[in-house]
């Protein structure tokens, strides 16, 4: 496992922003997790001040589609050890730890490497609540958890925290601490855009005419998952993975494979049914599905059998349409195709037409002799 020891840049790729590509979708992690609010997403535009990004990374350790990701950086291998700060002095350092430029920019995959004969250990040395680059009291609490996890389900040594605390005092400044050779304001704050050459992901669009994005960060973390598996021995663990299901109140409106931002949704259709697939590796847990579907129908469960790449959702069967006799996939309830449906709409609307009453031509009030509007009277 390779691990950035310096980072100088970052670039933005908006082919791959998943908050660009579905808006509905709402995604603003890289955002949320800056912490100098150097980054704006929202109203379908990406955003950065380049005077306040200190380059620490976090936003591009949360991107779940690599649409943030380093420009210029260094890299070291971890099989295990002790991972810090890059801030800590050399002279103050565990012997043998790989300093990271912040440990909030960690993933799941850094703490639970592979081949690991022991757990990796995170060394908290009190600072993070009063770095401008972290302002969180553990920012490293969700990596470590989703790390915990792994190590849980596949048997492996589990990630620790240590506490050993230094005066704030000895914090080396943040443009000294990214690689520890020093970075030019110019290469620090490096403007958020597409270098020459570099190669936008695949777009694809839904029947709908939604972009899809590739979820590169899932499927790089669902890649660790089974080489960790694989290591160990073990079948790939269900329950470290997203997992919904169709209730019976779905009425097969597509609406949830529409909104699917990475195709971890998607309808298939067949010469004699129409499926919904799941594939759990593209799944970034968004929570979109969940909230527009109609009918309620999405649901978040927990894990159910064992891991599969693609899981049937629901399958519905075609049937003979009992007006025309075509062969068509229905909806909840249905016995009559869309076409004759819409014919018997028409119909219906035309037969409603020809009944309407005409107005009655006006006359007086007693009713003997109708008037002429034009000319005011009998």
């Amino acid at each position: 496992m390779r691990v950035r020891t310096g980072l100088l840049g970052v670039v933005f790729d908006a082919e791959r922003c998943v908050a660009l590509a579905s808006p509905v979708v709402g995604c603003d992690s890289c955002a949320a997790l800056c912490p100098t609010d150097a980054i704006r997403v929202g109203g379908g535009a990406f955003t950065l001040r380049d005077e306040a990004c200190l380059a620490c990374g976090r936003c591009v350790a949360v991107c779940p589609s690599e649409a943030l990701t380093a420009a210029e950086s260094e890299t070291q291998v971890m099989a295990g050890g002790v991972v810090e700060c890059a801030r800590v002095p050399h002279a103050s350092r565990v012997a043998g730890a790989v300093a990271v430029p912040c440990l909030g920019a960690l993933r799941s995959q850094d703490l639970v490497p592979a081949g690991a004969a022991s757990g990796m250990t995170v060394v908290d040395r009190g600072w993070c609540t009063g770095c401008p680059a972290g302002g969180l009291e553990a920012p490293w609490q969700a990596a470590l958890a989703d790390a915990r996890n792994m190590a849980e389900a596949l048997e492996l040594p589990s990630p620790e925290v240590v506490e050993r605390p230094l005066p704030a005092r000895l914090a080396l400044p943040l443009s000294r601490s990214l690689g520890d050779k020093g970075a030019s304001r110019r290469a620090l704050f490096r403007r958020f855009s597409a270098p020459a050459g570099l190669a936008a992901a695949p777009v694809r669009r839904s029947a709908s005419g939604a972009r899809k994005v590739a979820p590169e960060a899932a499927r790089a973390r669902a890649g660790h998952v089974a080489e960790l598996a694989e290591t160990a021995g073990r079948a790939v663990p269900a329950s470290l993975f997203p997992a919904f299901r169709l209730t019976d109140a779905c009425r097969d409106s597509g609406i949830c494979t529409a909104v699917c931002p990475t195709e971890a949704l998607v309808q298939v259709e067949e010469a004699t049914a129409t499926r919904i697939d799941f594939q759990a590796a593209r799944c970034i847990d968004c929570g979109a599905c969940v909230e527009r579907c109609p009918e309620g129908a999405v649901e978040r469960v927990g894990a159910v059998g064992p891991h599969r790449e693609t899981l049937t959702l629901k399958r519905t069967a075609a049937q003979t349409c009992t007006t025309c006799a075509a062969r068509f996939v229905p909806k909840a309830g249905e016995t009559v195709c869309k076409s004759c449906t819409d014919d018997r709409e028409l119909a219906m609307a035309g037969f409603a037409l020809q009944r309407r009453p005409r107005a009655a031509a006006p006359h007086d009030p007693a009713g003997i002799v109708p008037l002429n509007p034009d000319r005011g009277g009998g």
